[in-house]
């Protein structure tokens, strides 16, 4: 090899040892886990797989619901949402095809999608609570509107027998929603 040719190699390697990559800070393979959980459970509701939905929560798990007052959460008002037995009749009912999304809209609604993240995992042991947060944005052709709404929740998980399991839910800590007119 000629010594340009070796310079020029050993520049190209030191360039891309330099090169950033991107790093999770302290993301473990449970923080990975927690997030395979999420996506696995979003995507379980939105073909209506009931079987998964139930199988990623504890046999005592349930929902908190939290309202609204002037756009922030109100604990004082924090009720019981729904139990696991009022999912199982939902998630297993025949009819039941999962959670509304274009489909369910699929006259007035053009371009739907959806997404979801863990925004956040603190984990202590077989331990955990992560915040979510989940969005949907839809071109609405009946008011000629793109529509957005979000919400995060909290989520409590506990590790058992090495898999991680949904203990209890406090849905819509925040949520918002906006609409822009289409051109």
């Amino acid at each position: 090899m000629s010594p340009r040719r070796f310079l020029s190699s050993l520049v190209i390697c030191l360039i891309t040892l330099s090169v950033p990559a991107p790093s999770f800070g302290q993301e473990t393979s449970d923080h990975q886990l927690i997030r395979t959980m999420l996506t696995k459970d979003q995507e379980a509701f939105s073909v209506g797989d009931g079987p998964t939905i139930l199988d990623h929560r504890g046999d005592h798990y349930f929902v908190a619901s939290v309202p609204l007052n002037n756009g922030t959460p109100d604990f004082h008002g924090v009720s019981l949402g729904y139990t696991k037995e009022d999912m199982k009749t939902r998630v297993l009912d025949p009819e039941w095809k999962g959670s509304p999304g274009a489909d369910a809209l699929q006259d007035t609604v053009i371009d739907f999608k959806s997404q979801h993240e863990i925004v956040r995992i603190d984990i202590q042991g077989n331990y955990a609570v992560a915040m979510s947060r989940i969005e949907d944005a839809w071109n609405d052709t009946t008011n000629n509107v793109r529509k957005l709404r979000g919400w995060n929740s909290l989520w409590f998980l506990r590790k058992i027998d090495g898999h991680w399991t949904y203990v209890t839910a406090v849905g819509g800590v925040s949520s918002w929603k906006n609409e822009t007119p289409l051109e």
